[in-house]
């Protein structure tokens, strides 16, 4: 009788995996490439299949926090970005394969104010939903590897 044995690393490490993808908020007809950081609320070993043992929905999900890749002001001057050219999306995500997510949230920025329209060019913070496509590259490795070189314990 023979026997067959498979072994695997099953070490899972904290993760932090960075998005690059594109979003589409619906209420102010906006699409625009964005990037952003994906933080996990469990260790995901990265090597690991999807559909492991042990992988369930805390594995897949992550709450994201990005920049817009390109500028969100209108033509009219009503909406602005919240930084000179980009706007801040904070969301969480789904993986729907090792490499590719399902996100939505909101993207952040400056709209006029309806109040002291004309009279003012004052802004207020706004936001509105928007849901996205992005692939996933792993960053947590060159965090970890930054992180090594830099060690603040000695004086």
């Amino acid at each position: 009788m023979t026997s067959t044995s498979i072994t695997a690393d099953t070490r899972a490490d904290n993760y932090v995996g960075m998005d690059i993808g594109i979003l589409h908020a619906g209420d102010i007809s906006e699409t625009t490439p964005y990037a952003g950081l994906n933080f996990y609320l469990r260790p995901v070993n990265k090597d690991a299949p999807l559909s492991s043992e042990g992988g369930g929905f805390l594995r897949r999900f992550s709450f994201t926090c990005g920049l817009s890749l390109q500028g969100i002001d209108d033509a009219l001057d009503t909406r602005k970005n919240l930084f000179k050219s980009q706007s801040v999306v904070l969301g969480a995500g789904y993986s729907l394969s090792r490499n590719i997510r399902a996100g939505g949230g909101v993207l952040v920025f400056r709209e006029r104010d309806p109040e002291t329209y004309p009279l003012t060019s004052k802004t207020q913070l706004a936001y509105t939903p928007y849901f996205s496509l992005s692939f996933d590259a792993d960053v947590g490795k060159y965090l970890k590897g930054i992180a090594k070189h830099l060690d603040f314990s000695e004086d």
